[in-house]
């Protein structure tokens, strides 16, 4: 999450790809439980914006959501993607475990 905020305020950033991450701050704040650490985010920042307007700010650059999380930690799925529709340079990927791969 911090490699989309860092993307929004430095344009040296030329994309981002963000795995298995919450999809909007509303969802917790709506949430009668959640498995996302609270400590990540700011108290009142709903008053001002959501992770799918800081993707469109990023815009033109490429934004990736790989395998978004609902605040149970549950694939996200199609809910995803009906979020990030404002955001056309937003994608929402979901890929098996078992296909992804860390490269060094």
């Amino acid at each position: 999450m911090i490699a989309l905020y860092a993307a929004a305020l430095d344009g040296a950033v030329r994309n981002v790809a963000l795995r298995q991450t919450v999809t909007d701050y509303r969802a917790l704040a709506l949430a009668e439980r959640y498995t996302q650490p609270f400590g990540i985010y700011a108290y009142g920042i709903l008053r001002e914006f959501d992770l799918p307007d800081v993707a469109g700010a990023v815009a033109p650059r490429p934004v990736l959501l790989l395998n978004p999380l609902t605040p149970l930690g549950e694939p996200a799925g199609p809910a995803a993607r009906d979020l990030y529709g404002g955001a056309p340079n937003t994608s929402v990927r979901t890929m098996d475990a078992a296909r992804i791969q860390c490269r060094s």
